[in-house]
């Protein structure tokens, strides 16, 4: 679950998650992001097409998405274990 401020919930390649994503699936890691926000594609689109699941706004800190995060990790119930 990505969670963070503006560099997590930008979309395109302004998001670090765009290349976590792009590093994850070359190391042929098995993963899904998670997270109860999703962004749609913007003009300054990521060379892959990733996933767009997270927990982050911007301008927020840990202290202010500590809480949704725990209420997404409650509802969504992500596995923290091997993906294929």
């Amino acid at each position: 679950m990505p969670v963070g401020s503006s560099t997590t919930e930008r979309v395109g390649a302004s998001t670090y998650r765009c290349y976590l994503d792009e590093m994850l699936s070359e190391a042929g890691v098995g993963f899904d992001f998670v997270g109860s926000l999703t962004q749609a594609a913007s003009a300054n689109t990521c060379p892959t097409v990733f996933d767009r699941d997270h927990e982050a706004v911007n301008g927020s800190t840990i202290d202010t998405r500590a809480g949704p995060a725990t209420e997404s990790v409650e509802l969504l119930q992500p596995h923290f274990g091997t993906y294929t």
